[in-house]
């Protein structure tokens, strides 16, 4: 497996995420939509309170992993074996069409 390290520090919405990458959220808040259009990525914030996405979440691959955000808003999942682990999902509304998925 040939993964990749980015750390972004631009709008959620401007994020492109690969096939078995690991990004990198800083400790801001993002604005827009961010979509997990991949398989096997991981997506790291700084922490739930620290890295917020106000906005919207989709993910669409499978076996991706997104983990210590606080998400605002709507979450979609679409794919299978996805986790949203160690993050703040009060305010967030969750929508899982997949299986399997761990949030």
């Amino acid at each position: 497996m040939n993964t990749q390290r980015m750390i972004v520090t631009v709008p959620a919405s401007s994020i492109a995420i690969g096939n078995n990458e690991t990004v990198e959220l800083e400790a801001v808040t993002y604005q827009g939509t961010l979509v997990i259009d991949s398989n096997n990525a991981w997506i790291y914030g700084a922490g739930a309170g620290r890295t917020v996405i106000d906005g919207d979440v989709t993910i669409e691959g499978n076996r991706n992993e997104l983990r210590g955000v606080t998400v605002t808003g709507t979450i979609r999942i679409r794919g299978n074996i996805n986790s949203i682990i160690q993050s703040d999902l009060d305010n967030a509304t969750v929508i899982d069409t997949g299986n399997n998925n761990t949030y």
